[in-house]
């Protein structure tokens, strides 16, 4: 019973130090990154799922997709599509910071889409195609390396995805992941991060501020 007792008392100090610990690392987090909210605007990532879901393209190039050409029948009497073109996404983002090495926030991304349409008998121009899509995606972020300047984190959310185009419009779940990303600065600074998801496969980069 002795030994039990002791057992249990040695493991309430434990963790009573290693919770004083993450107090005092917590308290030393926040006098070097004071300010608790934190917007971000960016640019970057390539609109991947836009391009195979709304233009009719066999490759891609980043702002200029390259025009598509049918095969058999329907090359001679089907529609033809000339170039058509991607802004890239500019996103905007707020986040929450609960802990050192938990966020909490909402990721916005928008990338506007145009191109034309033509009569394969005449050449000539039908219309033109204008559109956009937006993604709207709640997002957790785990920061590992917290130093005065240098933040280093992964982020993950799920969302929604919608999309108008050529008179269509599409809605689908949203996905949105940072594998790795870093920001530098204190209350105003830059970040660059890589990116998989709906919204860009590639990387996004921008500024923020922190209060």
């Amino acid at each position: 019973m002795k030994k039990f007792l002791f057992l249990v008392l040695a493991m309430f100090v434990a963790l009573s130090a290693y919770s004083q610990d993450r107090r005092v690392d917590e308290e030393i987090f926040r006098e070097r990154l004071p300010w608790k909210h934190e917007l971000r605007i960016g640019y970057g990532g390539a609109p991947i799922f836009d391009r195979e879901e709304h233009m009719h393209t066999n490759s891609y190039s980043f702002g200029k997709v390259d025009p598509y050409y049918e095969s058999s029948l329907s090359s001679i009497y089907g529609k033809r599509y000339g170039d058509e073109y991607v802004t890239g996404v500019f996103s905007a983002e707020y986040y929450y910071h609960c802990k050192r090495w938990f966020s909490v926030g909402a990721y916005m991304g928008i990338n506007g889409m145009w191109g034309k349409e033509y009569d394969p008998a005449t050449n000539s121009q039908l219309k033109n195609k204008r559109g956009a899509s937006v993604h709207l995606v709640p997002m957790a972020r785990f920061q590992w390396v917290n130093s005065k300047l240098v933040r280093m984190y992964t982020g993950i959310g799920l969302g929604v995805y919608m999309a108008y185009y050529d008179k269509d419009w599409v809605f689908y779940p949203g996905i949105h992941t940072t594998p790795i990303g870093i920001s530098i600065g204190r209350q105003v600074f830059f970040y660059a991060e890589t990116s998989l998801g709906t919204a860009t496969i590639g990387g996004n980069f921008g500024i923020g501020y922190r209060f």
